[in-house]
């Protein structure tokens, strides 16, 4: 976070700052503080208890806006829904509220931020072999976004040591002002939930059609003259081209995106049966959540002036 000072801190607020220590928290906290995401998001939907397990009603939140739809968000089936776009609104929105917080805290006690609220980066990881990005693969990229070459300035600088020290201190309380606007209660709910639609999905990656299909990816991969005997094998061998010869890892990219489309098209479909049991069999939760959810992001975009839904 780029920051200035801009106004002298007292001699006595200084010097109560100063007494406590500690790093600011990264963004990543708040992230992993409210669940364990997989994750994509999209427009409004809301499962109601007695819906069925392929019914949902779209609408709008009660300040008018689209909401959400926290069910495709936490509960991740498909490739499509993983990648896409609309699939980074949660996570946006809650790193715009953190950094609002943040500086909005920061400047009352003589600091300002000149950063962006931050959006979560793009891309795929190499290993990610259950929600493969296929077109993306195909066109012959990994998806790994490039590192910046922008010098990092340090939000101390210029600081005297008094002046940095109280600002982490004071950093590390207002980050955890932050954390504390997301419910704990709603948090825990989120974490549970997602718990038992990881497990849900375990089955999926040890069916007969799934490991029958991983091994027609082999076979495809080994006709195109790539020698891996499993993707972690493949990637492995993405990884080295990637520093040695770019040209050859975006050629290995489209190779992999090839094989892949249909082992990701049959978790896909084997995701989505089991989604929709989930769904039918924890149906009042997931509204009770979608709902508390619904309204803390309500809440937190008007006191912000922050719109869940503007960079879907």
């Amino acid at each position: 976070m780029l920051v200035r000072k801009i106004r002298q801190p007292s001699e006595r607020w200084i010097r109560k700052r100063s007494g406590r220590t500690g790093l600011p928290l990264s963004i990543t906290a708040i992230l992993c503080a409210i669940a364990v995401m997989g994750v994509a998001c999209g427009t409004s939907g809301r499962l109601h208890p007695t819906a069925s397990k392929s019914k949902t009603i779209t609408g709008a939140s009660k300040t008018g806006q689209p909401s959400i739809d926290f069910t495709i968000s936490l509960f991740t089936a498909t490739s499509a829904e993983y990648n896409s776009k609309a699939g980074q609104t949660l996570q946006r929105f809650i790193s715009s509220i953190t950094v609002a917080a943040v500086d909005r805290c920061l400047t009352r006690d003589g600091f300002t931020s000149s950063q962006e609220p931050s959006t979560a980066p793009t891309g795929i990881p190499y290993n990610n072999n259950h929600y493969p990005d296929v077109a993306q693969l195909e066109s012959g990229n990994w998806g790994v976004p490039s590192p910046s070459s922008a010098p990092i300035t340090l939000p101390t600088a210029g600081m005297s040591s008094m002046e940095a020290l109280a600002y982490k201190a004071d950093s590390t309380a207002c980050t955890k002002k932050a954390n504390a606007l997301f419910n704990p209660a709603v948090s825990a709910e989120m974490g549970s939930l997602e718990q038992l639609w990881q497990q849900a999905r375990i089955p999926v990656y040890s069916d007969p059609q799934v490991i029958k299909a991983w091994s027609t990816w082999k076979t495809c991969v080994n006709a195109a003259g790539v020698q891996a005997s499993d993707a972690n094998d493949f990637f492995n061998i993405a990884n080295q081209a990637q520093g040695n010869d770019p040209a050859r890892a975006a050629q290995l990219a489209k190779i992999y995106g090839r094989c892949v489309a249909p082992v990701a098209a049959t978790m896909d479909r084997l995701r989505l049966r089991a989604r929709s049991r989930f769904l039918e069999q924890n149906a009042l939760a997931i509204h009770q959540l979608d709902t508390r959810l619904n309204l803390l992001v309500a809440r937190l975009s008007a006191r912000f002036k922050i719109s869940a839904t503007a960079s879907s």
